[in-house]
């Protein structure tokens, strides 16, 4: 093995060194580090924000439901006004009845 090969080999090492740092290693751990320690900051932010939502969710679940049951009592009541529909829509049938 002489000296031109020798160099040859280095030279082809440093290249493939080279090309390995750049396709392996191209970004330092703390670049990563830092874009980690972001994305873990985001997750918290979201997760935060998701239990506020889950907890607005809920309230407004339950209100819901008390309205709903408010809104269905209302509703099975029957007053005054019902009954003076009913008794009119009576007179009418007996006016229709009579005039047959």
């Amino acid at each position: 093995m002489d000296m031109d090969d020798i160099i040859k080999i280095a030279i082809g090492v440093g290249i493939g060194l080279f090309v390995a740092y750049f396709f392996l290693w191209g970004e330092t751990y703390s670049h990563l580090n830092n874009q980690y320690n972001q994305l873990q900051l985001d997750y918290q932010e979201l997760n935060e924000d998701y239990v506020e939502l889950q907890q607005n969710y809920t309230l407004l679940q339950s209100e819901c439901s008390q309205v709903l049951q408010k809104y269905q009592n209302c509703v099975g009541r029957e007053d005054f006004f019902t009954w003076v529909d009913r008794f009119f829509a009576l007179k009418n049938l007996a006016k229709l009845i009579g005039l047959i």
